[in-house]
């Protein structure tokens, strides 16, 4: 009798450690996933700034001011 009830005890044990692993893997890839994917979203940002900065400053050289209505020539 102790001997099915080590023996379902030890089934139980070995059933969830799979699981568990499987989970905490599956966990891993997603976290390294996301990380992936907001170092691409912050190069994508980083682009954008230099770009944006560019288009302005090209916007100054042409004469215009940038006022709380928005681009004006002066």
């Amino acid at each position: 009798k102790k001997e099915k009830e080590m023996s379902k005890i030890k089934d139980a044990i070995t059933k969830e450690k799979p699981v568990e692993k499987s989970s905490s893997v599956g966990l891993m890839q997603r976290e390294k996933e996301l990380v992936k994917r907001a170092d691409e979203l912050n190069a994508l940002v980083n682009e954008v700034e230099t770009e944006l900065n560019q288009v302005r400053e090209n916007l100054e050289t042409k004469g215009w001011v940038n006022s709380d209505d928005g681009w004006v020539i002066e």
